[in-house]
């Protein structure tokens, strides 16, 4: 039987899932402060920093530029795991990727609070700052599904080209109200910014526009979780790809300060 070939437009998707957690830069950090005596002392502290499962309307993801203007929000899903140390993102809506060839970043913004065990419980803000390359991240896909008439369908070996692995420049920042000044941890906020760097820009622009798959390569793809039956459902015609990272979120502690019950 001859083998029909099927002529597909190509619009990429990228719809993402991220896990991050926090970490202290060292365990524990050495302070010296002088009583009225003038005795001279030495305490040791823990910084202990934990994600507020209190603050919902706090977890935000945007799409940002380098001068941290919003241009458009994202809908999203965040989980706190593992004692709270743990965030879980699950994207509601595909990432608009066209933005981030243009040059815009993904930017993600968490409240954080102190664990009663912590005696650090003050930072101090810091700025963005993209004057040196970010520490690079590379996210790897994890499945490509070609969307066609609602139906998602899995890819053989026409998949491979669409399963590239993104590299992005990470920043991260601690934000509060004040800037230059020690603030109370449950008054900051965590941010990581995700920059697509320019071999991963050219990678995607040089995707095929169109895709002919023969019918021996199209099978019907059960496998699908709900969420990606949803992506299928609303995007259109077109190849989603699914990427999934581990990023992690660490705070310094030479800015950091104690409890005063501590010294």
């Amino acid at each position: 039987m001859k083998n029909k070939v099927r002529k597909f437009s190509k619009k990429m998707y990228v719809f993402l899932i991220l896990f991050f957690g926090l970490s202290a830069l060292g365990v524990t950090y050495a302070s010296w402060s002088s009583n009225l005596q003038i005795n001279t002392q030495i305490s040791t502290g823990a910084m202990d920093i934990l994600f507020d499962k209190q603050q919902d309307e706090k977890y935000i993801i945007s799409i940002t530029d380098a001068d941290d203007n919003i241009f458009s929000p994202i809908k999203a899903e965040f989980n706190v795991l593992d004692k709270e140390k743990e965030l879980e993102i699950l994207f509601g809506e595909l990432l608009p990727i066209e933005k981030l060839i243009q040059g815009k970043m993904l930017k993600l913004e968490f409240p954080l609070e102190p664990s009663n065990e912590s005696t650090i419980t003050k930072l101090k803000p810091t700025k963005l700052d993209m004057s040196k390359e970010g520490e690079i991240l590379e996210m790897k896909a994890r499945n490509a599904i070609l969307a066609k008439d609602g139906i998602g369908y899995f890819l053989k070996n026409s998949g491979r080209d669409f399963m590239l692995p993104l590299k992005f420049e990470v920043y991260r920042t601690l934000n509060a109200d004040k800037e230059d000044v020690k603030e109370d941890i449950d008054d900051m906020n965590g941010e990581i910014y995700l920059k697509l760097k320019e071999e991963s820009i050219e990678q995607l622009k040089l995707l095929p526009t169109n895709l002919k798959i023969g019918n021996n390569e199209l099978e019907d793809n059960i496998n699908l979780t709900l969420k990606e039956k949803e992506l299928v459902s609303t995007a259109g015609n077109g190849i989603i790809v699914i990427y999934s990272c581990e990023i992690p979120f660490s705070m310094f502690q030479n800015e950091a300060e104690e409890k005063a019950s501590a010294k």
